[in-house]
């Protein structure tokens, strides 16, 4: 049997580990924005027979503000906004925010009719309305049964 050496960091790496999972594991990976009390991108999706329905949350953002996409049933709404440059005569004394992005990314269950899919931004949610596609109905053929 071979002995290896005693090192004191090994236990703190494993530490370091344990603790990433665990944030991870509370937090989600990648989604500190939600975890810091950001709701620019917050979203709630409704389903009819129709359509999708899809509200998120963009507080503050205008319309240049959104980009909106669209390909292989999938679509991807992404926001960026920056603070403005004030020029005036009061000094700053605090900043809690200077700009914030978010994407979101939805891949839909059933098909949708990309060309129609529409949306409006209103009180800081914009609504995006994805119809879906028609289900094509199977052709059933009727066979008699030759009688001999």
């Amino acid at each position: 049997m071979q002995l290896a050496p005693n090192n004191p960091f090994n236990q703190l790496d494993r530490l370091q580990e344990e603790m990433t999972d665990m944030v991870e594991r509370t937090f989600g990976r990648g989604d500190w924005s939600r975890s810091l009390g950001s709701s620019a991108g917050a979203m709630n999706i409704h389903e009819t027979d129709e359509s999708y329905e899809i509200e998120l949350q963009a507080p503050g953002y205008s319309d240049e503000d959104l980009n909106i996409e669209i390909s292989n049933n999938t679509l991807t709404v992404s926001g960026a906004k920056k603070a403005e440059e004030k020029k005036d005569s009061k000094n700053l004394v605090r900043r809690e925010w200077e700009h914030s992005e978010f994407s979101r990314s939805i891949r839909f269950a059933t098909p949708i009719k990309e060309d129609a899919v529409e949306a409006k931004l209103e009180n800081g949610t914009l609504v995006i309305t994805a119809p879906k596609v028609a289900p094509i109905k199977p052709k059933i053929k009727k066979i008699s049964v030759k009688k001999k």
